[in-house]
């Protein structure tokens, strides 16, 4: 009898929790097999995570020897040509100068400046350039390629922010002895970038530049602010921020009252 009556209650005890398990089943959802994350200083619900855009095309995307740029030295009594072509190496580039007269002197260098070529010899000195590391030759024609053997590329594929190409002289800091303004002949390189502003949060909290149709320009780091929360107020992500501001180290875009631009057009002037 005894064995009898502990056998009911042990099938009483399976049937409560099998009830209990189709009754939770049914009232609640399916569990999120991704919770959203939390932050751990405020416990806030962090900002949405904006999916990475597809991988960007390469200037060694191009034909090789696809003409990219070109300008024409005509101040400081100095004229000739510039010409940039695509080469098969990643965002590498040919540099031929031609006609320049007179001609450079030995071990003069060049680079390509992101100020426009109203800029002062200061200025230009200042800005932020990317130079051609290989000194240049006394001659009127000489061809250069970049990135060279031992050196780095780009940390961007579109070098289309650097608006002059300068030529240095040897005479020490601001020594500048040609200008041409670079006009850039490439496809959109970053074709899925859109920046709009979803307004001010906790941790993005700086102010706006805008255009006259409301599109953001730059925006102004603030205090608390974080990479997460400025890219998810703009659409956008952490390697498109960089890449609209090819002058930032990745370290340095959150620095308070740091800047930071928000426009293709803009890109490598710093605000």
């Amino acid at each position: 009898m005894a064995s009898s009556r502990a056998r009911q209650a042990i099938s009483v005890s399976i049937a409560a929790l099998v009830a209990i398990i189709v009754v939770g089943c049914a009232a609640g959802p399916d569990p999120d097999p991704s919770p959203t994350p939390r932050n751990a200083a405020t416990s806030e619900t962090a900002s949405p995570v904006v999916p990475p855009p597809p991988s960007l095309p390469s200037l060694s995307d191009l034909p090789v020897g696809t003409v990219i740029a070109t300008g024409t030295f005509d101040s400081r009594d100095v004229t000739g040509r510039i010409e940039i072509r695509s080469t098969e190496r990643h965002n590498g580039m040919q540099i031929t100068l031609s006609e320049v007269s007179p001609a450079p002197p030995e071990e003069s260098t060049l680079e390509l400046n992101s100020l426009p070529s109203s800029a002062s010899d200061v200025e230009f000195a200042q800005a932020f350039s990317y130079f051609v590391y290989d000194v240049l030759q006394a001659t009127s024609e000489q061809t250069l390629t970049t990135p060279g053997e031992g050196y780095g590329g780009f940390r961007t594929n579109d070098p289309g922010y650097l608006r002059t190409a300068v030529i240095y002289g040897t005479g020490g800091f601001g020594d500048v002895f040609a200008t041409a303004a670079l006009t850039w002949n490439l496809p959109n390189m970053n074709p899925s970038l859109q920046v709009t502003d979803a307004g001010k949060t906790e941790h993005a909290r700086g102010a706006v530049t805008v255009a006259e149709d409301g599109t953001p320009l730059a925006y102004r780091v603030a205090a608390g602010d974080t990479l997460l929360a400025i890219t998810a107020r703009f659409g956008i992500t952490g390697p498109q921020l960089g890449w609209l501001n090819p002058d930032r180290s990745a370290s340095r875009l959150i620095l308070a009252d740091l800047t930071l631009n928000l426009s293709r057009e803009n890109r490598g002037l710093r605000g």
